[in-house]
């Protein structure tokens, strides 16, 4: 979120942000994606105790506590949230690991951090309080769970006559984005919003991304229409 460049404009020509209604031009396939997913980075350091491999029992290796960890985010079963009829599929995943000292040291620290993309009925503490109560018994008193990065949620928005008018436009029902985008920007700017754009979203990010001609036109028809009806 910190980078995006609604931030700048807001800050250098906030003029350029008088509006009624907003389109983000994300791939949506021609359907319009409404609101859009929070993300939430944790942190978390689970304790160990040190010791020479030899002679693990000495110790406790905090990298097989991980282990425990990983298991549960794996076996994650999303939470779906429905909010203005659209509905919204929360996700926890384990996105990056750290650990160990030398070949022969049971480690007495690890780290993992953890990606939750959160429905926009949750605020940045009720997210944090649901991995912390899902990860339960795994989490210990002297372990560490931080949020190291947060970008809230933003809801549907389906009332405005702009989007509604985008969505008759569309030919599609509206459904939920998939992903965090400057939708929530926008909003927090009280601007309402919404995803609409070519190309397929599940080839976003990919190395072979593409959007065709056709897809394009239709997307330029679309709004053309929406503007000039």
């Amino acid at each position: 979120r910190s980078e995006s460049g609604l931030l700048e404009i807001a800050q250098l020509r906030p003029d350029l942000l008088q509006a009624d209604a907003a389109i983000v031009a994300e791939p949506t396939g021609g359907a319009v994606e409404a609101g859009c997913q929070g993300t939430l980075r944790l942190g978390l350091t689970v304790q160990g105790l040190r010791a020479h491999t030899a002679r693990p029992f000495t110790g406790r290796n905090a990298i097989h506590r991980l282990g425990a960890v990983i298991n549960q985010v794996a076996q994650y079963e999303p939470r779906v949230a429905v909010v203005d009829g659209i509905a919204f599929t929360e996700q926890l995943q384990v996105v990056s690991v750290g650990g160990g000292i030398a070949p022969n040291v049971v480690p007495d620290s690890a780290t993992l951090v953890l990606n939750h993309r959160v429905a926009p009925d949750r605020s940045l503490d009720q997210a944090v309080t649901a991995v912390r109560e899902y990860l339960g018994d795994l989490l210990e008193d002297e372990d560490v769970l931080e949020v190291l990065d947060w970008a809230p949620a933003a809801p549907p928005s389906l009332t405005h006559p702009v989007i509604q008018s985008l969505v008759a436009a569309s030919g599609q029902p509206a459904r939920a984005k998939v992903g965090w985008t400057d939708v929530a920007t926008l909003h927090e700017m009280g601007i309402p919003a919404t995803n609409f754009g070519a190309g397929d979203p599940l080839l976003a990010h990919r190395s072979d991304e593409f959007v065709t001609e056709s897809e394009l036109s239709d997307f330029a028809a679309t709004l053309r229409g929406l503007l000039f009806s």
